[in-house]
């Protein structure tokens, strides 16, 4: 399926801030799917309807009167260099067909419940191949090291992989193809409009053996709910992008849906 093209809105921002270093992009995604029961695959229309990022606050000021000292409180707040956000709605259909696309029968899907995967590479969903993101063992994938060095990120960064998505959280167990997801997949829960994490969004990393690609994965709210620009949406999550030291290549990201009715 073709890639999302990169964000083509961004004069929105009152500022004209062209390095990567102070982007993070929000993508608004809108998906419409035809999906076979049981199986992940390619949206059928996917549209980047929104692209925006936080604009810079103004830099304050403090008069010098000569001969003084002062003590100052800085509080500030600077947009991250390895993350990419993406929400959205998603619609579409159940299907029974054919290997020639004729449909025998099809059901709308309006309050859609399953997942949307991500990934930077083709996903294998065969039974067996899909399973948790290891990155304690480094067992799976890359080490963790080798992850955060491809995002720019080091060891000790507070947005870093294992800061940002922990083991040990609690989630419901799904279906990723024919692949039962339990145990302890690194999950993060995405912020409402108070500005904390909503159990109504929550992301896991997920791993495919066969190619060895990473899989952001986003459950899908079955009836929608607030998000965190008091907006309702079915998902809300982030991917891995290296923005540090003025890098400014892009990465193309591919989606899959499931959808269950």
């Amino acid at each position: 399926m073709d890639s999302i093209p990169p964000g083509e809105e961004q004069n929105m921002r009152e500022e004209n801030v062209t390095r990567k270093e102070h982007l993070i992009f929000a993508l608004m995604i809108l998906l419409s799917l035809t999906i076979v029961i049981g199986e992940p695959e390619g949206p059928s229309f996917i549209n980047a309807t929104n692209t925006s990022t936080r604009v810079l606050m103004s830099a304050a000021s403090i008069e010098a009167v000569a001969g003084n000292v002062t003590e100052l409180s800085i509080t500030g707040q600077t947009t991250t260099q390895s993350w990419q956000g993406y929400f959205g709605n998603i619609t579409g259909q159940l299907i029974l067909g054919d290997a020639w696309n004729h449909t025998l029968i099809d059901w709308d899907v309006t309050l859609p419940e399953g997942e949307v995967y991500v990934s930077t590479g083709t996903i294998d969903f065969s039974d067996g191949n899909i399973g948790c993101y290891d990155y304690e063992s480094g067992e799976s994938y890359f080490t963790l090291s080798e992850l955060e060095t491809s995002l720019g990120m080091n060891a000790d960064d507070i947005d870093g992989v294992n800061e940002t998505f922990l083991v040990n959280s609690s989630y419901p167990n799904f279906y990723a193809g024919t692949n039962q997801i339990t145990g302890n997949c690194p999950m993060r829960q995405l912020n409402n409009i108070s500005g904390t994490p909503s159990p109504d969004f929550y992301e896991l990393l997920l791993y495919d053996a066969a190619n060895q690609n990473l899989i952001y994965t986003a459950v899908l709210t079955k009836n929608g709910a607030v998000g965190f620009d008091n907006r309702t949406w079915n998902f809300q999550m982030i991917v891995g992008e290296n923005g540090h030291e003025g890098d400014t290549t892009t990465t193309p990201y591919y989606f899959y849906a499931e959808l269950n009715g």
